[in-house]
């Protein structure tokens, strides 16, 4: 047993550094895409009524990617493999497959039709320019929900298949259509250059899984074969069909919630809807790099010991995860708090984005990092259910935090914070649910005679929190008194070097307390992860 665990942990350090990689290359492209969006447009009428548009595709996005594929078709797929009936995977991902895709094409039917009801449904605010122009851009980006929709059946196999690498890198492409579009054109065509650019780049993004697909160590162990049927018989068909209604459920009634932003936000000032925009891009890189990562990295080891049956293997790993989570990313939530504005400064801040936008975009994210741990945990322990091929109780709980989410957002929204309000409310909802999620997976696994250790994952928060805070503080004290010199002659047309000194040197002075914090505290990852890369080192 000692073994498994120890192989059992590399493979789950193999998985998650594999992805970090990935993702940090693509994000780093991203920041690159929005870089430009920003400076093409800042948060400006033309940049709020792209999000308008674009909101219809994100949905079938979120509910195809991150949730229905990953949560419902791949566990049932990856467990056949397992259990060596390798000819009944393929036909079931073959069939779920093609059922997907006939649905995105009448779907995406359906959304032409009613294109306009959807632009006032989702912006009723927007004067009567913005909304045509919004319907305008929706007809442009609407195909977008097909192509990415095969990317997230085709990326999620190379993610389950062990093609880690591979499948963190290719969100790259998004950003290269968006990149290679809307420089060149964003002056003749403007907000449908950046229609033009996503499309573009979701054909991309499917296009780039595909030869990895055909790999010879893949067609050696898995012999994958494709299937030309939609049939809806079997018992697999049956339990992915069930899975996936409660993922459906649970997926849409998240995607409502950014629609109630849209709708609250087009009755504030203009730029409201963009600050949002442009600060959940901000907020999305240490979700995706950390929380979205290590939900992805703990998924198919998850999957694999609860079709085992090995509950002691799957409570160990998920223990792991949800340590590994509260000390990553923590601290990195409460530096976001205290560097807001010096990063949004530094990423956004250029031609069209202008100070004002910079202060707007600044509060939405403060307040979107307040919840950061929360959401990246409701990531993880939701992924656990779906490991479990049991999302009933996680669904519940989704569309419950919703309903508190709405409330809140209603209620916070005519503060002083305005467009910050709708940030808090969905962190301050995403943590609570987190929290009673990981009641539910406690009584999932009492349930089939495990524990989980309570205490030791609300030691890893209490002290991430503790560090983090020092680090905060530390961090925020380096970048003011960076700040307080003056340096104007830093400040150059496409770049605040100023804000760049700051933030780097007052993240690297974080990181050093937070670290010394830990280790003068005792906590044992810091040990391992210093073991862990001098063992690298030395070779």
């Amino acid at each position: 047993m000692p073994s498994n665990r120890a192989s059992g942990a590399a493979r789950l350090r193999r998985y998650f550094l594999s992805n970090m990689a990935g993702t940090l290359v693509s994000r780093a492209f991203g920041f690159a895409r929005e870089m430009v969006v920003g400076g093409a447009f800042g948060a400006s009428q033309a940049t709020d009524v792209f999000v308008v548009a674009f909101t219809i595709p994100t949905l079938f996005r979120r509910v195809l990617g991150e949730e229905m594929v990953e949560r419902a078709f791949l566990p049932s797929f990856k467990a056949l493999l397992e259990q060596g009936k390798r000819a009944e995977a393929w036909q079931l991902i073959s069939r779920l497959g093609n059922l997907m895709l006939l649905a995105l094409l009448i779907a995406m039917g359906l959304c032409y039709s009613f294109a306009r009801p959807l632009v006032d449904l989702i912006a009723p605010g927007l004067d009567e320019e913005s909304a045509r122009i919004a319907v305008t851009l929706t007809y442009i980006v609407l195909p977008f929900m097909v192509f990415i929709g095969l990317y997230a059946l085709l990326g999620g196999m190379l993610l389950f298949l062990g093609e880690v690498t591979a499948f963190a890198f290719s969100p790259i492409m998004l950003s290269v259509g968006v990149i290679g579009v809307v420089p060149f054109f964003a002056d003749a065509l403007g907000a449908q250059s950046l229609a033009a650019g996503f499309l573009v780049g979701g054909i991309l993004q499917a296009l780039f899984c595909v030869p990895f697909l055909f790999r010879k160590r893949l067609r050696q162990k898995y012999r994958p074969h494709y299937h030309f049927s939609v049939a809806l018989s079997g018992p697999e068909i049956r339990v992915v069909g069930r899975e996936s209604l409660w993922i459906l459920l649970a997926a849409i009634a998240v995607k409502a919630v950014d629609i109630v932003d849209r709708i609250l936000a087009s009755h504030l000032p203009q730029g409201s809807i963009s600050a949002l925009y442009f600060a959940d891009r901000l907020n999305d890189l240490p979700l995706a790099i950390l929380g979205l990562t290590l939900a992805r990295a703990l998924l198919p080891p998850l999957t694999d010991a609860a079709a085992r049956n090995d509950m002691a293997d799957f409570v160990a790993t998920l223990t792991k995860g949800l340590r590994y989570n509260a000390l990553l990313v923590g601290p990195v939530s409460l530096l976001m708090i205290a560097l807001s504005v010096p990063v949004v400064r530094i990423i956004y801040q250029r031609a069209a984005f202008d100070d004002a936008d910079t202060r707007m975009t600044a509060l939405a994210l403060a307040c979107y990092a307040v919840g950061l741990f929360g959401t990246t945990g409701y990531g993880l322990l939701t992924r656990s259910f779906s490991a479990l091929i049991s999302n009933r109780a996680a669904v519940l709980i989704s569309l419950c935090g919703m309903v508190v989410i709405i409330a809140l957002k209603a209620l916070l929204v005519t503060t002083p914070l305005a467009h910050g309000g709708l940030a808090l409310a969905t962190s301050i909802s995403f943590t609570g649910m987190t929290a009673v999620l990981l009641l539910a997976v406690r009584r999932a696994v009492r349930a089939r005679g495990a524990e989980m250790p309570l205490a030791a994952i609300g030691r890893a928060i209490a002290l991430a929190l503790i560090a983090g805070g020092l680090a905060a503080v530390a961090a925020f004290g380096v970048w003011y008194g960076i700040d307080r010199l003056g340096l104007a002659p830093l400040r150059l047309r496409w770049l605040d070097l100023s804000a760049l000194l700051g933030v780097a040197a007052g993240g690297l002075v974080g990181l050093a307390v937070y670290t010394a914090v830990l280790a003068a505290l005792g906590v044992s990852e810091v040990r391992t992860a210093w073991s862990w890369v001098s063992k690298k080192l030395k070779r």
